[in-house]
């Protein structure tokens, strides 16, 4: 059974301190950052991956998502594990 905290309509709110979320005792202080944060409260998945639907709560996701089908991803986990990993 879900937590009842997570069956509220969430919204953000300014303090002082930042930005509150009204689910979880939590601030931020950018607005942008708590809009990012609620997508996991509402469960939405706003960005598809364009080559198999796959979809994802964060922008950021999707763009670690798309490094699987480009083989960018397991280049770079090579180089990591080589210790040749450039700088970015």
């Amino acid at each position: 059974m879900e937590d009842m905290a997570h069956q509220r309509e969430p919204s953000c709110q300014m303090f002082s301190e930042g930005f509150q979320c009204d689910v979880i005792v939590f601030r931020f202080a950018k607005k942008s950052h708590l809009e990012g944060h609620m997508a996991t409260h509402t469960k939405q998945k706003n960005h598809a991956c364009d080559i198999c639907s796959k979809t994802f709560s964060r922008r950021s996701h999707l763009r670690l998502h798309l490094l699987k089908h480009t083989g960018e991803r397991d280049l770079r986990e090579e180089l990591a594990s080589t210790g040749n990993s450039p700088v970015t």
